[in-house]
């Protein structure tokens, strides 16, 4: 318990949502049932039967991977710090990776044309998914000062993700890589017409946009973001009304890997 209570405050993630996940597991998963073990006794025969119980009490195997990162990082800090002389070698369950539908361009580009009537705004934000690959988190961490109209460009730099029991912008992406996307002209006559719409909404209320206003916004001078599992809650709304072949939002970042 030791290990692993010095290793999350001193070695642990940095990130404040993966810190929220992690804690979670450990005081869930890890400590009741490997609080009674010393570090220096544990077995690799006591992290199988560790696994083996958390499979009887029905966790998925995903979840006990997760659980068995955090002893596998906390260990192998104690190795460094001399606590422990070797890293365990456990074998955890083999976590199949599900097969994600990818919609066609064709399917995309129709339900875009459905939704644009009705919605201009949730358009775009379901043609950028596909246009960039970005991740939804990312799409509603976009503000105005990452769009450059004249290069057609945007830039990828955080994204939303939800920390301590409520949602927050990370300066970093998933892989701590900042990335620089180049559109179309037709995506960027939209977000054009997106940026217009935005200022105008302001001015009525009597505010500013500024450049630094989130690009889908909850209020009108783009202070506060979307969030995306509300994002993802209305995509699968209109997916459902526009009666084409039922696909996660989500499955929009493989179709422009897969373009």
């Amino acid at each position: 318990a030791e290990l692993i209570d010095e290793w999350f405050r001193l070695a642990g993630p940095a990130a404040e949502s993966t810190r929220a996940v992690y804690d979670g597991y450990i005081r869930r998963q890890v400590l009741p049932h490997l609080r009674p073990m010393k570090v220096r006794d544990l077995r690799v025969v006591d992290l199988d039967r560790w696994y083996q119980v958390l499979i009887d009490d029905g966790l998925a195997p995903a979840s006990i991977r997760k659980a068995h990162n955090i002893i596998r990082a906390a260990l192998r800090q104690g190795v460094r710090w001399g606590w422990v002389p070797l890293n365990a070698h456990s074998s955890p369950p083999v976590v199949l990776k599900p097969v994600v539908p990818t919609p066609t361009p064709d399917v995309v580009k129709q339900l875009i044309a459905f939704i644009e009537p009705h919605d201009p705004e949730f358009a775009l934000y379901v043609r950028l998914s596909g246009v960039l690959g970005a991740r939804p988190g990312e799409l509603c961490a976009l503000r105005w000062h990452d769009v450059d109209f004249d290069a057609a460009e945007l830039v990828v730099r955080r994204r939303v993700m939800r920390g301590q029991g409520r949602m927050v912008v990370e300066d970093l992406t998933k892989t701590g890589r900042i990335r620089r996307v180049p559109v179309d002209q037709g995506t960027v006559a939209m977000l054009r017409s997106h940026y217009v719409m935005c200022r105008q909404r302001a001015g009525i209320v009597g505010v500013a946009l500024e450049p630094a206003a989130f690009v889908f916004a909850a209020e009108p001078d783009g202070s506060m973001f979307w969030r995306p599992d509300r994002a993802s809650r209305s995509f699968r709304t209109w997916l459902k009304r526009s009666g084409l072949p039922a696909v996660p939002l989500y499955s929009l970042r493989h179709q422009a890997a897969t373009r």
